[in-house]
């Protein structure tokens, strides 16, 4: 990628226009879709930053329409580091990246996004992390601000991811897909199980809604 852009990367956070990260995100992602599926090396591409790309959004993976929303979410947690259960092939990292100045560990079951990978890491030295790991698996000794579920979303597959979330001491979990299908009742029942405070509901692609955990406020009593 030029050394522009790269700069342009690095001082997103609170240095330019939103407009202007907005443009240059779905300009790289549109160059992520287009690798991966005519198997270019991204890291050597240009994007122009002028000229804005349209491309259709693989199922399973969160739309550049949900930029607003990580950034609204990322402007009412602050967080510091972020773990997010589900990568494919790194769209919603690259948000959180850009929308907020948090570490990131990324975690995915599959290893089909190497190149994404490989993307986010040159272009957010030391922010940026990946595991390709089962997340029922996943044991940390690291807590973290804010955790992302977009993983298996079966109600078996979300309650263990929250069971393992819940065990790092989150401040805040935000779930995707809030607004699909049945994806919406299950996560509500998730939300009443674990006694999750629901702080706001997002509308935009499936749908997304950021709660806080409750275990977390009886140490933070000046907490939203």
């Amino acid at each position: 990628m030029n050394t522009e852009l790269y700069q342009l990367f690095q001082a997103l956070h609170g240095q330019l226009e939103a407009v202007d990260a907005k443009l240059i995100f779905r300009n790289h992602t549109s160059k992520i879709y287009q690798s991966i599926q005519h198997d270019n090396n991204i890291l050597s591409m240009d994007i122009p930053a002028e000229t804005e790309i349209d491309f259709e959004i693989p199922e399973g993976e969160m739309s550049h329409h949900c930029f607003e929303t990580i950034e609204d979410i990322c402007q009412t947690t602050a967080p510091n580091s972020i773990l997010e259960i589900g990568f494919r092939r790194g769209n919603s990292a690259l948000m959180w990246l850009i929308n907020s100045s948090a570490t990131l560990m990324s975690l995915d079951i599959d290893d089909f996004s190497v190149k994404s990978v490989q993307l986010l890491e040159s272009q957010f030295p030391n922010r940026f992390r990946y595991f390709q790991c089962d997340s029922k698996s996943f044991k940390s000794e690291e807590t973290f601000d804010l955790i992302f579920i977009d993983g298996d979303h079966s109600f078996e597959g979300i309650e263990s991811d929250v069971k393992m979330s819940l065990q790092l001491n989150p401040k805040y979990l935000v779930f995707d897909d809030y607004f699909h299908g049945d994806h919406h009742q299950i996560i509500c029942n998730i939300i009443s199980q674990f006694n999750l405070k629901t702080i706001k509901e997002y509308k935009s692609h499936q749908g997304q809604i950021l709660t806080k955990n409750n275990n977390y406020l009886r140490k933070e009593r000046n907490a939203i």
